[in-house]
């Protein structure tokens, strides 16, 4: 046997043997494929985490104005319905605020029974934050409820803690007993329902503005007009184009509005 010929088909073999390697076009090929996919991925993930925090932030200021109308809601079901009790409703540009005597506990007082205000401060330590203020009162003695008269007394900063750091726009308006809404009114007994209106703004969104853009924003929700509810003034303000010129878009567009009747008979 041809020891040449041998050799010859021994390593020819071997050569059909072994794997064939990748050509520098297929890597590059394999490698600008991974590379797509991984930045498809990656794509994907940002857009759920963006996803996520939106809703993660609407949820935070839908639960918070939520809870915020509630505890309205149910001091104003515990108010004391006397013509002799006083109460205030106080209609001003910006921020409306409301103080009135109700059956709910405060930090004193010898009875179930409490002055309490609700008012959103335009500066200080809880600036555009929504703040509910509670003092106990007794039918006797020095902290008697001012029968027949027509003011309150004033609350101590004290008295008062943030109730919503969401809200930062509170306004109301009246429910007439023809079915008319009115800003104004000039007798009680013809007000049927009370409707109070909310602006919340999440925690997260706040954080990018400065205390100028708080009030810009708070600003550009109007006052309603006469025969309109707070609800249908601020959805026209916020569909206009113009609308809190200067601040962040994230944060215009992380607003929230809340509006509910409450029975005051």
């Amino acid at each position: 046997m041809n020891v040449t010929s041998a050799t010859h088909r021994t390593s020819q073999s071997l050569r059909l043997r072994r794997p064939a390697a990748f050509t520098l076009i297929e890597m590059l090929v394999a490698a600008a494929v991974l590379a797509l996919m991984a930045l498809l991925i990656t794509q994907i993930i940002t857009m759920s985490s963006s996803s996520i925090s939106a809703t993660t932030k609407k949820l935070d200021a839908v639960s918070d104005g939520r809870f915020a109308m509630d505890r309205i809601g149910a001091d104003l079901a515990a108010r004391i319905k006397r013509g002799d009790v006083p109460s205030s409703f106080e209609k001003v540009v910006g921020n409306d605020g409301m103080a009135f005597y109700a059956e709910v506990p405060g930090y004193s007082g010898t009875r179930n029974t409490a002055l309490v205000e609700y008012r959103i401060p335009s500066s200080g330590r809880h600036e555009y934050q929504l703040e509910r203020g509670v003092s106990g009162v007794g039918w006797t003695g020095p902290t008697d409820i001012p029968f027949q008269s027509v003011s309150l007394p004033t609350l101590a900063d004290a008295d008062f803690d943030v109730l919503s750091g969401s809200v930062l726009r509170l306004e109301f308006s009246y429910l007439l007993d023809n079915g008319k809404i009115q800003s104004t009114y000039a007798s009680t007994d013809k007000v049927k329902a009370i409707v109070v209106a909310m602006a919340a703004l999440d925690a997260k969104s706040r954080k990018i503005l400065k205390p100028e853009d708080l009030s810009s924003l708070a600003g550009a929700l109007p006052d309603p007009a006469e025969g309109e509810t707070p609800l249908a003034a601020w959805q026209r303000a916020i569909s206009l184009p113009g609308f809190a010129s200067g601040v962040p878009d994230q944060s215009k567009q992380g607003i929230r509005l809340f509006q509910r009747f409450y029975e005051v008979r």
